[in-house]
């Protein structure tokens, strides 16, 4: 859940897509939870809203 970010509420972050196998995608590096514009390594999280319709 975002804080201060209006209109988006939550989002999620795919840090490990092209990992081999699952034991290397759990470590990873991690989302930055407190840094959503830049902690998915790098990038911004998918930021969610709510639907207007």
């Amino acid at each position: 859940k975002f804080e201060e970010m209006q209109p988006f509420e939550w989002g999620f972050c795919l840090t490990a897509y092209n990992a081999s196998t699952a034991d290397s995608a759990e470590i990873s590096a991690v989302p930055d939870r407190d840094n959503p514009k830049t902690g998915c390594n790098g990038y911004p999280f998918s930021r969610m809203k709510p639907s207007t319709k």
